[in-house]
């Protein structure tokens, strides 16, 4: 079922996220970026922190992946994978605004 997210950042690693519903740790979700209300690109994320920050709203914290056919088929040696790599999810996060008070 779609889910309607707002961006809040976004990095090469996963991407902060304001939702209305919260999402379970560890589920699996595809992200559609619009621009101008037009398709420009899509990223699959795994959910790896959730916490309300407001009434119906969920401060989200996701991890990007990739498939691993696809890693395999781009010749990615799992070994060169350091221990560390992956999001750094802020402690401390600034004050969260409602989507609807966002410009």
């Amino acid at each position: 079922t779609p889910v309607e997210v707002h961006l809040r950042e976004i990095s090469r690693n996963g991407a902060g996220l304001i939702s209305h519903e919260p999402l379970s740790i560890d589920s699996g979700w595809r992200l559609t970026f619009l621009q101008q209300g037009y398709y420009i690109g899509e990223q699959s994320l795994v959910v790896r922190q959730c916490r309300p920050v407001g009434q119906r709203v969920y401060l989200v914290g996701g991890q990007f992946v990739i498939a691993t056919g696809l890693i395999d088929l781009l010749s990615v040696d799992d070994g060169a994978i350091q221990e560390g790599d992956g999001v750094e999810m802020m402690t401390d996060p600034a004050p969260i605004l409602p989507p609807n008070e966002v410009a």
